[in-house]
């Protein structure tokens, strides 16, 4: 076992109190389900509770994130958090790390192996869990549900070793306990989001007729790390539906328009948004529904409050459409108002809640997602996406960049 020295706090992602709080929030959510222990493996979940998220720029979150290499935090009722992880990972867990005891894993060759399924099992017997009622990322089926971040045959290994342990999905408390963020969470949100808006300000000015889709990508990537963030998901395209990647070989020609949707993360926190732009002077048709959605997707941010049902928005989105003069796109599959029209945003791209038609979560304030729903024409789709947070009294919109159509010079 080794204790990380005192020096390292001062290389946290957050205060040291931020820790506290979401360990002390996990126990009350364990005790609500009679849990004993939680064991955690998904790599944002470790994350969250041992720190370490704004190393995703390095070495370390690459290694860190296969399953070969998995780390596992462990809370119980009582004690801990202990965190165990792979002895190359101990440089970064001296600096960033915040559980303080670490037990490590290793090889170090044929005959000198330390597994982590074997320290898993001694350390839940160490805390006196080893027959008790231990949540673990099963999930539940949703598609936003954290999933257990280790082989599964070692999963089955582990549970063998303790027979006398009952395993019972603990998914739920991981997502009760990231869906709602901080004021330090929501700050790297916004930093992530002001990157974005920036580079779309800047992009739109740089581009040129005669580009095709993949330099359009390369040059907003470029800008994003400009801006101190990390790209992480670009799509730029002026074709019609169906095409969900850029490509070198179509051009940005007179009249086409193009759809840019950029991804990036500040200290492992995400942003996604994107906004519309046209190759020359924008007809008529293009800049009304460009408005339009802009319109449906603010009428739709302007019903976010605490107390509502995510699957409400969706509800309330549907039916700006005929305010409009403009039918919804056909459903039910896929994105609209006839399904979905967004999704969580934080440690990762798209996590809960969902905005669906089957998401019955109650917003809180401290949630925070993404609001894109489409108007779908032959030439392509438009969507105005925003970033949201859930305020004590309302939202916030995130996203600052102008919603309306740019024209490109």
């Amino acid at each position: 076992m080794v204790y990380l020295s005192s020096y390292r706090w001062s290389m946290l992602d957050f205060p040291r109190s931020e820790y506290t709080r979401r360990f002390d929030r996990a126990r009350t959510l364990m005790a609500e389900q009679n849990l004993d222990a939680i064991v955690v493996s998904n790599i944002e979940n470790v994350a969250y509770l041992a720190g370490s998220c704004s190393f995703d720029n390095s070495w370390a979150m690459s290694f860190w994130h296969p399953i070969a290499y998995p780390s596992i935090a462990i809370i119980t009722k009582m004690d801990g958090p202990v965190l165990i992880a792979h002895d190359v990972f101990m440089n970064v867990l001296q600096q960033a790390g915040a559980i303080e005891t670490v037990r490590s894993y290793y090889e170090k060759g044929r005959d000198e192996v330390q597994d982590y399924v074997g320290l898993t099992v001694q350390t839940l017997k160490d805390l006196r869990v080893s027959k008790g009622r231990l949540g673990i990322e099963l999930g539940s089926g949703y598609t936003t549900d954290p999933k257990i971040g280790m082989p599964l045959k070692s999963f089955l290994a582990i549970q063998k070793s303790l027979p006398d342990a009952k395993f019972v999905d603990g998914s739920e408390i991981l997502r009760t306990l990231r869906m709602i963020k901080s004021k330090h969470e929501i700050e790297y949100i916004r930093k992530a989001t002001e990157a974005v808006d920036k580079t779309f300000q800047i992009c739109f000015e740089a581009i040129k007729s005669g580009l095709s889709e993949t330099e359009v990508a390369s040059i907003s990537n470029r800008i994003i790390s400009e801006q101190g963030a990390r790209p992480v998901w670009t799509l730029a395209i002026c074709s019609p539906l169906g095409i969900y990647s850029p490509r070198p070989n179509v051009k940005l020609e007179k009249g086409k328009l193009l759809f840019l949707d950029l991804g990036a993360t500040y200290a492992g926190y995400h942003t996604d948004f994107n906004r519309m732009a046209v190759v020359g002077e924008a007809s008529e048709d293009q800049r009304k529904t460009c408005a339009n959605i802009a319109k449906i997707t603010r009428a739709t941010v302007e019903a976010v409050k605490p107390g509502i049902r995510a699957c409400d928005l969706v509800d309330i989105c549907k039916s700006q459409y005929p305010k409009v003069g403009v039918n919804p796109p056909p459903g039910p599959s896929g994105y609209g108002p006839h399904r979905k029209i967004g999704h969580g945003i934080g440690l990762t791209l798209s996590e809960a809640p969902q905005i669906t038609t089957y998401e019955k979560t109650v917003l809180e304030p401290g949630m925070t997602f993404c609001i894109e729903p489409p108007i779908t024409t032959t030439e392509g789709f438009y969507v105005t996406e925003q970033v949201v947070a859930v305020t004590d009294d309302g939202y916030e919109i995130l996203s600052k960049a102008n919603d309306q159509l740019y024209e490109i010079k």
